[in-house]
């Protein structure tokens, strides 16, 4: 913070208040007294002779610059400990995904909602029934956000009733996303329209969805929007993996907020990365199926990512680590 010193002559000064940057309160005072001032913000004693009044005053930093380019990845999750929660907390962020979604906000919610003692045993298995692939314990404390909402895509369910995006355009996913938004933008901070690793690179080509982002950015300014990559599962294939490829060599071109599903899911809590084949897998640690992607049993994988969900909104709020 910047410290200057305002000084005010007091001569020909009889009237019962003067103005000292904001706001300062005199009265008729001896030499010595003391009074107190508002000054841009920041509370300062004053102190009075006989000829003027001195006070060092504070002016509070200047807001950090916008973030116009951020990456979360398997790097950042260890950063959430750092995060103040006030302006994260302010911030009405909506999120629109698949099953993983739903994990994702389970954990946001569910999970560091509150502290990790009082969390859902669900919220704390470090390893497969069996024992295999143990995470080590995470402990936080609680971590609520109230500005968060997340909808299923038309059409999907959820284990909790979660309601589906109201939209007026379901004949895709996307136009589902881009006519609800038409309506309702000014609801929101930052929106999230994620790709599951059941759609992307096969249903879903990343062109078609960075198409989508670049309209909505265009749309509306006011709004950041966060790219992804796609969530993966145990048994990934070359189109997954080159979409996500596409979504990171976007952003190294254009910038923007991106949240690395695939990244932090294909790091294991030992920083070791996993695969199948050539094509980045999702950790065991993080999944039980055979070959599918959900998080949820064991509990690492889903905390990290909503986790890092907090890394990445508290510096869209302006904290940098």
């Amino acid at each position: 913070m910047l410290r200057h010193r305002v000084v005010v002559g007091l001569a020909g000064l009889m009237a019962a208040s003067v103005l000292v940057m904001a706001q300062v309160i005199l009265t008729v005072l001896a030499p010595g007294d003391q009074l107190e001032a508002s000054c841009t913000g920041e509370w300062a004693s004053l102190t009075q002779t006989p000829t003027m009044i001195t006070a060092d005053c504070v002016e509070p930093p200047p807001p950090p610059p916008p973030i116009t380019t951020l990456v979360i990845d398997h790097t950042s999750v260890a950063l959430f400990d750092q995060v103040p929660l006030a302006d994260a907390q302010a911030l009405r962020v909506l999120s629109v995904d698949k099953s993983v979604g739903w994990n994702i906000h389970h954990a946001l919610t569910a999970c560091l909602g509150v502290d990790a003692a009082s969390s859902p045993n669900g919220c704390r298995r470090w390893a497969w029934q069996d024992g295999q692939y143990p995470s080590p314990p995470m402990t936080w404390t609680a971590h609520p956000l109230p500005g968060w909402q997340y909808y299923t895509w038309p059409g999907q369910s959820s284990p909790d009733g979660t309601p589906s995006l109201p939209c007026p355009d379901v004949s895709s996913d996307l136009a589902c996303f881009e006519s609800y938004l038409a309506a309702h933008a000014t609801e929101w901070d930052v929106v999230s329209w994620q790709s599951s690793y059941l759609e992307a690179g096969s249903g879903l080509s990343a062109e078609t969805y960075l198409a989508s982002y670049e309209r909505v950015k265009a749309l509306y300014s006011s709004l950041t929007i966060m790219l992804h990559t796609a969530s993966l599962p145990k048994c990934p294939g070359a189109g997954l993996t080159a979409f996500n490829v596409a979504i990171r060599d976007y952003w190294q071109a254009n910038g923007g907020v991106l949240l690395d599903i695939a990244d932090i899911e294909t790091f294991d809590p030992y920083g070791s990365a996993w695969s199948a084949g050539a094509d980045p897998a999702i950790a065991p640690h993080y999944n039980s199926e055979t070959c599918g992607g959900h998080l949820g049993y064991p509990s690492s994988g889903k905390l990290r990512l909503a986790q890092a969900w907090w890394v990445a909104l508290a510096q869209i709020a302006g904290w940098r680590p």
